[in-house]
Parts: C-alpha cells; structure tokens; sequence
C-alpha cells in the first residue's frame, strides 16, 4: 500500500484541490545535499529514506515525476544546484526517466552528476520487498546510495 503524500507542513500533496498538470514536477521536500527524482511506486521508499536522512541532518530535495516523458525543465534548473541527481524508478535504467532526464540536460545545456537507480538486469519474481531489495531500490538502498554520494557516514 502507498502512503499518503504529504508536503513538508504536513498537508496532503494531492488533496481535492491539487491540479495536475502534465509535464509539471512536484516538489515534495526542499534540500541541498542532493536532488531525489522519483516516479512510480518507489516513491514511498524514497519518502522513508528522506525522513531517515533528515533526522541524521541530510537535506535532499524530493521531486515526484507523474509524466516522465515530459520532463519539468524548471525541476531540472533547481535540481542541477544541488551538483547531484539521483533518479529513482522501478523501470529499465537503460531507457526510463533516467535516460529521459540525461537527454534533458545535455538539452538544455545544464551540469551536474547524475545516477539512476532502477531495474538492470532481467528481474527476479517474488514479493515486492525481495524485489525492491533485489534491484537496490528499497528504502535503507536508497539511503546507502545518497550517503556514498555525498560522503556521509
């Protein structure tokens, strides 16, 4: 089961007032350690590996991507000034939102590092924890991730 969305005050994300709006980027946590993009399901792993790191002092921005074939240019030019993009997605990293992201900013002519987390190989079957695990995109994964990126202990 997803969680619930929520924004840093606490108030639902996608309540009975949100308007959608294709090809726009949710910021769901502001930080400068680094950019987080996720699409799809890891997202709730990703909001539990925010709130861990935050507790140790890790700022991490949080974007949610609904429409990946449509990337937020403006998401990009405030991702890029943390200096590091971590995309999240339990898709191909060969040819997903990654791939899709990379173009984007040799696009658009901006600079940072960037690394995918996704699918690599032809997956295993088995319960969606065993999975997310498998693949590297289970909550304590994504934190080892962040820490090694930005030499945090």
């Amino acid at each position: 089961m997803l969680p619930i969305l929520k924004n840093e005050s606490g108030e639902t994300l996608y309540g009975a007032d949100y308007v959608f709006e294709y090809g726009k980027a949710d910021l769901i946590r502001t930080g400068d350690a680094l950019a987080l993009i996720v699409t799809g399901t890891p997202i709730g792993r990703a909001m539990k590996a925010i709130a861990r790191l935050r507790d140790e002092g890790v700022f991490v921005q949080l974007w949610y991507v609904s429409s990946p074939l449509e990337i937020d240019t403006e998401m990009l030019a405030t991702a890029v000034k943390t200096g590091q993009i971590i995309t999240v997605e339990d898709h191909n990293v060969h040819s997903g939102m990654g791939s899709i992201i990379a173009e984007k900013l040799i696009e658009l002519k901006l600079c940072c590092n960037l690394t995918k987390l996704g699918v690599r190989d032809y997956p295993v079957s088995g319960n969606s924890e065993d999975v997310y695990q498998w693949a590297c995109l289970d909550t304590q994964s994504i934190i080892n991730k962040i820490k090694e990126l930005i030499g945090h202990k």
